[in-house]
């Protein structure tokens, strides 16, 4: 997890106070790296809980931020930490093996793909914290940039921002928070966590982009996943789960996941592993919650590319007919009436066919794997579900509570899940995707809706304007040219209307 600090250039954000490249948070200190090019000095991987091994496994985190300890000696936080142990579906093997034959032309693509459970660490749970060498006020904007996982790890760290981040600059009473895919998911389940009502103020904007809305898997599933992972673990009981070294442990891991696919548990588009209703932290599904206001009140800006679905599909689909048995696996429980009103809603004739307005990188794609239009019919109906119907219902019912929402369709770049990023975290406007000036604006609008909660204020009012969400309109659009317009919702369809219709059933 990552806290920027933010100033006029994107760099994001405890209780004694820092010097220099040191800081001390009273029961510990620590010291950073200062980057003099880009202006900012960093801290890495600042614990904020315990290790979560042995009998900490699988529990609530345990916070480390007590006693006192000011008189120790820095501690070194000018290396970046290990990530956390990953696993991936078994969907995602076949998908590798697919782009194997073209990495050549993919390589991050192809790297994100095999990123298996050989990497990693479980003592994880820690914080890199950015500020800038020359702040322009002494309580500046936080930033909490989420990625997917724990969400009760992640609320431990909100809650330590909210201790400490005054030591380096930070006001704690501003705070975003901002995940992508994953990471927007879990945006979104903090705005739900314990009905919205917990924890008031931990954070004061959201940032959602396109926020992967998978299934929240039922008792049954859950039971079965528990139960795959004893066997393959050679456990009986939780305990020697949580005696267990870590390598096997993740070994483990990887075999429940292919157990799973192999027993058509979840299918393609569908990580398995992923928050669930408990009844305690998540009281009920992310759309009823939603629909019954039992969300955390503050401005969202949210966003969705294009073709959110194609990488989560089945690429070596040719017929239309494998569509539906490939959605069954995904959807169980679905019936024969569920795909009538389905694919009278997606038609072939509209959905089937390869996109004439797609990106170089989309043509490409489709050409050096002989994609069929059966793909693109399979992918829109998923990215709908998963991404794009979901930021619908989300904009649309804060609006209706008065709250400011910001939403963006965005067509630029790759077109592909995760396009807006090259834009965002680059550190120059040098986008590498021949898109300087949308580059810069969009780092203009983010960053002012950090700063104000409102992505115009740093804008000239020669810039386009990008209005606050109603019903069924006022979007941002930005084209493949990177050509910015205001538009008309195309997520406000019967369609959206059916998957939130269907929301218990498809349990998201």
């Amino acid at each position: 997890m990552r806290l920027l600090l933010a100033t006029a250039a994107f760099a994001l954000l405890s209780r004694c106070r820092a010097i220099g490249d040191t800081i001390d948070l009273g029961y510990a200190k620590y010291r950073g790296i200062t980057n003099q090019t880009l202006g900012v000095t960093s801290f890495f991987a600042l614990p904020y809980a315990a290790p979560p091994t042995g009998n900490l496994r699988w529990r609530e985190p345990v916070p480390i931020d007590i006693g006192g300890t000011c008189g120790a000696d820095p501690q070194n936080a000018t290396v970046p930490g290990l990530i956390c142990p990953q696993t991936i579906p078994g969907w995602a093997f076949e998908l590798l093996e697919q782009f194997e034959s073209i990495a050549h032309e993919f390589p991050s693509v192809a790297a994100e793909l095999s990123d298996t459970a050989s990497t990693g660490s479980e003592d994880c749970l820690h914080l890199d914290v950015i500020v800038p060498t020359s702040p322009a006020s002494s309580k500046l904007p936080v930033v909490v940039q989420i990625h997917g996982g724990g969400l009760l790890d992640q609320r431990l760290a909100l809650k330590w921002v909210q201790k400490h981040i005054a030591a380096f600059g930070g006001d704690p009473s501003r705070v975003t928070i901002w995940g992508g895919s994953a990471g927007g998911g879990s945006v979104i389940n903090q705005m739900i966590f314990l009905h919205g009502g917990a924890d008031d103020s931990l954070f004061s904007g959201a940032i959602a982009e396109f926020p992967w809305m998978q299934p929240y898997h039922d008792t049954p599933i859950v039971e079965a996943q528990y139960a795959d992972l004893l066997a393959a673990a050679g456990c009986t009981k939780l305990a020697c789960l949580r005696a267990l070294p870590s390598d096997k442990l993740a070994n483990a891991s990887q075999a429940a996941y292919w157990a799973g696919y192999a027993a058509k548990r979840y299918g393609y588009g569908d990580f398995y592993f992923g928050p669930i209703v408990d009844g305690q932290v998540i009281k009920a599904l992310p759309s009823q919650e939603f629909k019954n206001g039992h969300f955390t009140k503050v401005p969202l800006l949210i966003d969705h590319n294009v073709y959110e679905g194609l990488l989560f599909s089945n690429l070596s689909i040719t017929q239309e007919t494998q569509i539906k048995a490939d959605l069954e696996q995904a959807w169980p429980g679905t019936n024969k009436s569920f795909y009538k009103k389905l694919f009278n809603l997606y038609p072939a004739w509209r959905f089937s066919h390869t996109p004439v307005d797609a990106s170089p990188v989309i043509s490409l794609l489709t050409s050096l794997l002989s994609l069929q239009p059966a793909v693109f019919h399979r992918s829109r109906i998923w990215e709908d579900y998963v991404i794009k119907c979901p930021t619908y219902h989300y904009a649309i019912t804060l609006s209706e509570h008065g709250i400011p929402v910001y939403k963006m369709s965005f067509e630029a770049g790759t077109q592909l899940h995760g396009a807006t990023t090259p834009y965002l975290i680059s550190a120059s406007d040098a986008s590498g995707n021949g898109g300087a000036a949308l580059a810069s604006q969009m780092k203009k609008w983010f960053l002012s809706f950090v700063t104000d909660g409102n992505p115009n204020v740093r804008s000239n009012a020669f810039e386009i304007f990008w209005p606050t969400y109603s019903r069924g309109n006022r979007v941002l659009n930005v084209d493949l040219s990177s050509a910015v317009t205001v538009v008309r919702d195309q997520d406000a369809t019967r369609r959206c209307g059916f998957f939130f219709d269907n929301s218990l059933l498809l349990r998201n």
